[in-house]
């Protein structure tokens, strides 16, 4: 599976290169999984909020050349620029505020220059918190950022912890708002101020983007005030989805749908067991990290499920993997499948074992998520457990 970087990297060029008005966030995804060589599926949310967000920032300047047009016109209704007739003078007019665009759904003005705005752009409903600078009486966009409804719901949860953040000059606090990479902060720069902005990363440390706003404390509670008013606004009942959940059975591989309950668990270690389980037809041998709840050891979402070539393959090779286990042979690597494969390393000294699958173009291939590792205890109860894992399997074909 790819990773969350990997997708946005790509998808934001994608992006670069569709056209908005003519392109489903499906087709979107197809396109995507053709350039990853992989599904993505289970990035379906992500993949949503970053085109939500690149349709947030092609749609600012849309609405400032709407603006311009819309204030030549009423320029023009109004004889702005006429001479005044012989014998009078021309009358104060009392100046009128600003206007901002007529298509959005809700406004709420948290400071001078700053919004808050609900609008729906190409389909998409999107929350800005965004700057505005005035110009021939309209208020135009500037910089700012979008959020989708969770994140804003996020800031809100987390206002009086920010506030009491802000109250110490505490810069160090951060609140991650959701699956993007947008964060709410306390900034000390040029004052003390809440700051919430999109970060990307770089070399695994989080840098921030011009896509965000800093604002006085008391903007919180206005933020959180205007909460019912958003959610009425976006469209979006705050009550749990009128559509049935699926119960994830605990006692399958990872929780997930397809799997059946494990013909056989043999504990690894503390936080580690194998399983053998039917799967759509066919058995796995599944490597997975667990978790205590209630008592009870649950599998968890790390791990690798191997097919049976795979565990076969694993097996001839058994011996030549402890071997460079053994002697720290750093860098031995046997492949077992289709960008799987067995590696031995070294991490602050200590030789560990681990079976990944990778992701990538050939030759550049990166780690992913799916794996895992084993120290010399949880490698030696694996194989002495291979004979009890073959009966297990040969017991259900």
């Amino acid at each position: 599976m790819a990773s969350e970087e990997a997708v946005t990297t790509e998808l934001r060029k994608l992006l670069a290169l569709v056209d908005p008005e003519k392109t489903t966030a499906k087709q979107i995804r197809k396109q995507l999984e053709e350039v990853l060589g992989t599904p993505v599926k289970e990035h379906k949310q992500l993949i949503l909020d970053e085109v939500q967000a690149f349709l947030s920032e092609k749609a600012a300047p849309v609405e400032e050349e709407k603006a311009a047009k819309s204030s030549k016109r009423k320029a023009r209704s109004s004889g702005v620029g006429g001479s005044v007739e012989d014998g009078g003078e021309e009358d104060e007019q009392p100046k009128k505020m600003p206007k901002l665009s007529t298509d959005n759904k809700l406004e709420i003005q948290l400071e001078k220059n700053l919004f808050l705005l609900v609008r729906s752009y190409n389909g998409h409903m999107l929350i800005d918190l965004r700057a505005h600078y005035e110009k021939d009486g309209n208020y135009r966009p500037g910089k700012g950022v979008t959020l989708n409804l969770s994140e804003y719901k996020a800031v809100c949860e987390k206002s009086e912890e920010l506030k009491e953040a802000f109250e110490k000059t505490d810069d160090d606090f951060v609140v991650d708002l959701g699956s993007r990479m947008r964060k709410a902060k306390i900034s000390t720069y040029r004052g003390t101020k809440v700051d919430i902005r999109e970060y990307y990363d770089k070399d695994g440390e989080a840098r921030p983007t011009s896509k965000g706003c800093s604002f006085s404390v008391s903007v919180l509670d206005t933020l959180t005030e205007s909460l019912a008013k958003v959610i009425e606004a976006w469209g979006v009942e705050d009550r749990p989805s009128a559509r049935p959940q699926k119960k994830k059975n605990p006692e399958t591989i990872g929780g997930g749908s397809g799997y059946q309950k494990p013909l056989l668990v043999v504990e690894l270690g503390p936080k580690s067991r194998v399983s053998v389980s039917p799967w759509q037809g066919s058995m796995r041998v599944d490597l997975r990290e667990v978790y205590e709840k209630d008592g009870a050891k649950l599998p968890g979402k790390k791990g690798i499920s191997l097919t049976l070539s795979q565990w076969e393959k694993l097996k001839d090779e058994v011996h030549a993997i402890t071997a460079a286990f053994e002697s720290s042979t750093d860098g031995f690597n046997v492949g077992i499948g289709p960008r799987r494969s067995i590696r031995v390393g070294a991490y602050r000294g200590k030789p560990f074992i681990d079976i990944r699958e990778f992701y990538g173009e050939e030759g550049q291939e990166k780690p992913g998520r799916a794996g895992m590792r084993f120290n010399a205890d949880t490698w030696q109860r694996l194989k002495d457990n291979m004979e009890k894992i073959d009966e297990a399997i040969k017991e259900d074909t």
